[in-house]
């Protein structure tokens, strides 16, 4: 396991991803940020992140890139959304996103979440190594 953790952050407006690459620097944490609309599948394997956080806003973008990335990788999805509605948190599941919080959030939250999902992932990926290793003739 890395001691450096990684993230990519893909939003739509300047001083929220900002915000959000400043915090996470702050916390340790690399971060890449990418705008939505420049965001290509490839960024994922040319930055190679351990977390993807992407903004959620009123358009669609979000959650497409969420669904883009699920359907070709399994890294964690943490999702910063607008709204604590239930719907949001059933649409989130829906996309494949493991973590959906809402705006304002607390930042020691955000940050230990994003570890969590660090955490499990990696601890998921060891074992299924382990697994690999062990079945082989």
């Amino acid at each position: 396991m890395s001691s450096l953790n990684k993230a990519m952050v893909i939003g739509n407006r300047d001083n929220s991803l900002s915000e959000l690459v400043s915090l996470l620097d702050e916390a340790g944490i690399e971060t890449a940020a990418v705008y939505k609309e420049s965001w290509q599948p490839e960024a994922l394997t040319d930055v190679g992140p351990q977390i993807v956080v992407v903004e959620a806003d009123n358009g669609p973008t979000g959650w497409d890139i969420s669904s883009r990335i699920r359907r070709n990788s399994d890294i964690p999805i943490l999702m910063l959304g607008t709204t604590d509605s239930e719907m949001a948190w059933v649409k989130a599941a829906a996309y494949g996103v493991d973590c959906y919080m809402e705006r304002p959030f607390s930042p020691m939250e955000l940050v230990a979440r994003i570890r969590s999902l660090i955490r499990r992932y990696e601890n998921r990926q060891d074992g299924l190594a382990d697994l690999q290793t062990s079945t082989a003739p």
